[in-house]
């Protein structure tokens, strides 16, 4: 007999993120895709070419979470929530969820569901993707080469030549300028093998608040560049004027989807410092792929893949405390996503 099918649904899944995740799961045996939405006729035109299913979950309709997620194995957050109570609505059914949200506000939500999920035998993955999620295994098994380590610098690099969904651009707009990040002070950073260093600003992605807590760090920050100095510049002192534009977020947003300037680099920089032999010590590594959106998919669908292989402990866990480094990295090598240890 062969092995039965794991059904897996994608929430945002005619998004441009969902789609990737979709066609990820798509390629493996053994898996039942459906994409979700409140739009039931692009949930159903996106899964016709991609060749699977569609059902409606409109996040501001109860009525419509149970019947999508009930046949669910896996459910899979393409969105942000204005709350977790969809995320706690899985939980209680004993089911598998996975969020690949950014946002720190949406993950601090989901981890408050902790006991519920474990009480009811249902467990969140939180933290999947490029950034957040890669970036907290690297910095994971930076920490591991170390006797003890105590601080993290996170470089993130998204070019603009790249194709990020509307949704993304518009997310990065408005936390440009977010007022938890008192400190603007841009770095200089090093991607790769750049002959110099790119200009990166603070950014509240919302891994180098999850490593503090799961790796025991003392202080990690994330700085954000966009492949070319006066283009990141131009952005983050720019944002400021446009934190409460939203129509002006919105145009913006729409150019850059048809837009693109530059090339469609992904590159990560991740620094460890702390002691190794009795000495003061650092760890380097980066990463180096094309398509941020892609090796988000990549990750999500890995970790999906375990789920349904081997269940996580009830409960919320990021994904630094459920998926071991180095089988992800191996993973992503396969697609040219290089990453190294400097």
């Amino acid at each position: 007999m062969g092995k039965a099918t794991k059904h897996i649904l994608i929430v945002g899944g005619y998004g441009h993120v969902g789609k990737l995740i979709a066609r990820e799961l798509l390629a493996k045996p053994n898996k039942g895709v459906r994409l979700a939405g409140r739009n039931r006729e692009k949930a159903a035109n996106t899964a016709a070419a991609l060749g699977c299913e569609s059902t409606v979950l409109d996040i501001a309709e109860r009525e419509t979470w149970a019947p999508a997620v009930v046949e669910s194995d896996v459910i899979v957050m393409c969105i942000d929530t204005p709350d977790n109570s969809l995320a706690a609505h899985v939980l209680m059914k004993g089911k598998h969820y996975v969020d690949i949200s950014a946002s720190q506000a949406v993950i601090e939500g989901v981890e408050t569901l902790d006991s519920l999920a474990r009480s009811s035998g249902g467990s969140a993955i939180v933290s999947v993707g490029f950034a957040p999620g890669l970036t907290n295994l690297m910095v994971k098994s930076a920490v591991e080469r170390m006797d003890h380590a105590e601080t993290a610098r996170i470089g993130v690099l998204l070019g603009l030549g790249d194709a990020h969904g509307e949704a993304a651009i518009l997310w990065t707009l408005s936390n440009a300028s977010d007022p938890k990040m008192p400190d603007r002070t841009p770095a200089r950073i090093r991607f790769g093998n750049d002959r110099k260093a790119s200009v990166a600003f603070p950014f509240p992605f919302s891994d180098q608040y999850a490593v503090r807590r799961t790796l025991g760090l003392s202080e990690a920050k994330t700085f954000l560049s966009l492949g070319h100095d006066f283009f990141t510049t131009l952005a983050f002192r720019g944002a400021p004027l446009l934190r409460d534009r939203p129509g002006a977020q919105r145009a913006i947003a729409g150019l850059l989807t048809r837009l693109r300037v530059g090339s469609d680099r992904a590159a990560l920089a991740v620094e460890v410092l702390g002691r190794l032999d009795g000495q003061r010590a650092s760890v380097t590594m980066t990463c180096e792929g094309r398509r941020e959106a892609e090796i988000t998919a990549r990750v999500a669908a890995f970790v999906i893949g375990r789920l349904l292989v081997t269940a996580a402990a009830p409960g919320v866990h990021h994904i630094d405390e459920v998926v071991d480094a180095n089988s992800v990295f191996d993973e992503l090598a396969a697609s040219d996503v290089a990453i190294t240890v400097r």
